[in-house]
């Protein structure tokens, strides 16, 4: 198969932490990534964010200064020990100085319990379940770019192996989401600095087509 023009736009894969009943909670209770626009839906509420990095201290910090009355953060290991950047960790820190976070350490989720909806943990730290109202399974991703590498196409990933793009000149025109190979561009979940929502994901499917248009004009 030849084409003058390719579209990567394979996504990404999104860990599990593993405890029972995680599944039957997915999207009902049960989230893999947290933006600023959730903070305000948990106002006065109590969350769980389980995972000990960058994305899990953000989530900590975007449902503390949103109102959320108590925001448990489960790590596997120690926080002193966690890959959260310095500057993160002050922000986790500050809240859990004014008691808006209560801190597990060397705990895991067992099980998730609830009806329709999540409504309890069951920690290894502890007998007795803790009370939620949503849990936020942060603990990274993997992008579908085995077969990128495996390859050598010579397309350039970053260090997490997502898909680097820039924005390319043609003529008078931009192109945005192309990569370092002429003629490939990058779409959705899959490119190194994506927002990971569906919206923002059909929004980078529209740019993508946009730019190979004015590509194959510059280049028939």
């Amino acid at each position: 198969m030849k084409a003058k023009t390719v579209l990567i736009a394979c996504g990404m894969q999104t860990p599990r932490q593993g405890g029972e009943n995680e599944a039957k909670f997915r999207y009902k209770g049960v989230y893999y990534d947290a933006l600023p626009a959730d903070g305000p839906d948990y106002r006065g509420k109590t969350v769980a964010v389980i995972g000990g990095g960058d994305t899990a201290g953000r989530a900590v910090d975007i449902f503390a200064t949103s109102g959320a009355t108590k925001i448990y953060l489960i790590l596997r290991g120690t926080f002193a020990n966690a890959p959260m950047l310095k500057d993160i960790k002050k922000l986790v820190e500050k809240h859990k100085a004014a008691n808006k976070v209560d801190m597990r350490e060397n705990t895991e989720v067992v099980k998730y319990e609830g009806g329709t909806y999540l409504e309890k943990l069951t920690l290894t730290s502890s007998s007795t379940p803790i009370n939620v109202d949503a849990a936020f399974v942060l603990i990274g991703g993997k992008p579908n770019t085995g077969w990128l590498r495996d390859r050598k196409l010579g397309l350039y990933l970053d260090a997490g192996g997502y898909v680097q793009t820039t924005t390319i000149t043609l003529g008078k025109e931009q192109a945005p989401l192309a990569t370092n190979l002429p003629g490939v561009f990058a779409a959705g979940d899959v490119r190194g600095g994506a927002t990971r929502r569906i919206a923002a994901a059909v929004g980078d499917g529209g740019t993508a087509a946009l730019s190979i248009y004015h590509y194959r004009k510059h280049n028939p």
